[in-house]
């Protein structure tokens, strides 16, 4: 996400602020899971970024499992941010079955 749609980023600029995640239902062994990531805002306050995305994972049947949001905050390196970073964010998230 951030060689695509966050320029101006260095991996050491990066922290994760928070994170909270939603069990709906327990997972068990042998379930086929598949997770999307969204990208959920991004914020800038007191010279920092804030961007939070969320994941949502669910069962071979499509049952909702877990909701899980992170934050992490950074500083660019001086170079402007993507200025359509939610449109481009939203074809660079990842998803898929594990």
């Amino acid at each position: 996400m951030f060689e695509e749609a966050v320029i101006g980023y260095g991996m050491g600029q990066i922290v994760q602020s928070d994170q909270k995640v939603v069990f709906h239902q327990p997972i068990v062994a042998g379930m086929l899971l598949t997770t999307h990531v969204y990208f959920d805002s991004f914020r800038q306050t007191a010279g920092l970024d804030m961007i939070v995305t969320r994941n949502e994972i669910r069962d071979q049947d499509g049952n909702h499992l877990v909701s899980s949001w992170t934050t992490l905050v950074g500083r660019t390196t001086g170079e402007e941010i993507n200025p359509d970073f939610e449109d481009t964010a939203a074809k660079v998230m990842m998803y898929g079955t594990a």
